[in-house]
């Protein structure tokens, strides 16, 4: 099965928002959590556009901020928002 970059990006930032979804249930203070939370999707961008040679060229418009945000920031923020309220209501 031959996975594009696009797919990858996304599964890899849902299975980290629902971690860090997971992990948000047992702190206390609501803007730490969020804080945590931004702090480590911004990590995550940073990492994964080393690692997968996602660096914008010059005259590319390929993988900009809007991509990044389409394809593992949105999907980060709404699975650690749904684990996190799962969680912190049981």
């Amino acid at each position: 099965m031959n996975m594009s970059i696009e797919l990858k990006v996304t599964i890899i930032h849902v299975i980290l928002g629902a971690f860090v979804g997971f992990l948000s249930s047992y702190l206390y203070s609501n803007w730490v959590v969020l804080l945590m939370a931004l702090a480590i999707l911004l990590a995550a961008g940073q990492v994964l556009q080393r690692v997968m040679k996602l660096e914008k060229k010059e005259g590319s418009e390929r993988y900009t901020t809007k991509w990044w945000l389409a394809n593992g920031a949105y999907p980060y923020l709404i699975f650690w928002l749904f684990v996190w309220i799962i969680f912190y209501n049981l």
